[in-house]
């Protein structure tokens, strides 16, 4: 299941919600969240809201208002691949 996992993201060439990928691949939600967290954790995926927070937290170090951030808070949560570098 981890290997169809990659494909459909290798396939859809752009980073996909946890809702996309259970409806294209018929796997409920809460069973595909394990299986994102182990693809996360070994370097796999990356989760691009993480990776959006940690951008905008380095350019907006100084504001006041980053804890509670409207913009960050609206992002929604996608999943791409992570790809080796040649």
């Amino acid at each position: 299941m981890l290997t169809r996992l990659l494909e459909e993201l290798e396939a859809a060439q752009q980073p996909l919600t946890l809702q996309e990928l259970s409806a294209r691949l018929g796997v409920d939600p809460a069973a595909l969240e394990g299986m994102l967290q182990t693809l996360l954790r070994i370097g796999k995926l990356r989760d691009d809201r993480e990776a959006a927070v940690e951008a905008c937290t380095l350019r907006c170090a100084s504001c006041d208002q980053m804890s509670e951030c409207a913009l960050l808070a609206r992002l929604p949560r996608t999943y791409s691949l992570v790809r080796k570098k040649s």
